[in-house]
């Protein structure tokens, strides 16, 4: 017997460094924690850690998030969460960027861009190239 659902949302996630030309070796990030949720944030569907430099290959430049158990339902994915993490696992910026969307569908993409800037304590992570701020809330991005 096999059961069949439906095809997951597909996350791409990419990050800019210093203003889009660092390193990893440039910033005290050693890891990147993307939080998916639906229920506009109340409820978490996967949660996956990047290590800054990742071994896996990128698509189209993009980071994929690994979801075997198919835990991102594209109908209901409503907001992703990207923090900059030290090697302790420590947070290095205030808060978490948050992403807002509708939910993209069963089997969709969704790609998103975070800007770190590590220049001067904290760091900071902000919206960056693509859709950028929602302009109704600027404190909260778009995805690409």
């Amino acid at each position: 017997m096999v059961t069949m659902s439906p095809t997951p949302a597909k996350i791409l996630v990419r990050w800019l460094l210093n203003g889009g030309f660092g390193m990893c070796s440039d910033v005290p990030v050693t890891n990147f924690r993307v939080a998916t949720y639906e229920k506009e944030g109340l409820s978490e569907l996967l949660t996956y850690d990047f290590d800054c430099d990742p071994e896996e290959p990128s698509v189209m430049g993009y980071n994929a998030i690994i979801d075997p158990d198919r835990q991102i339902a594209g109908d209901d994915l409503d907001r992703v969460y990207i923090d900059a993490l030290d090697q302790k696992g420590t947070s290095l910026v205030t808060s978490p960027l948050e992403f807002v969307m509708e939910p993209p569908g069963h089997g969709r993409t969704v790609k998103l861009t975070a800007a770190v800037d590590c220049t001067n304590d904290p760091c900071t992570i902000s919206c960056a190239a693509g859709k950028g701020a929602d302009p109704m809330e600027p404190t909260l991005c778009l995805a690409d």
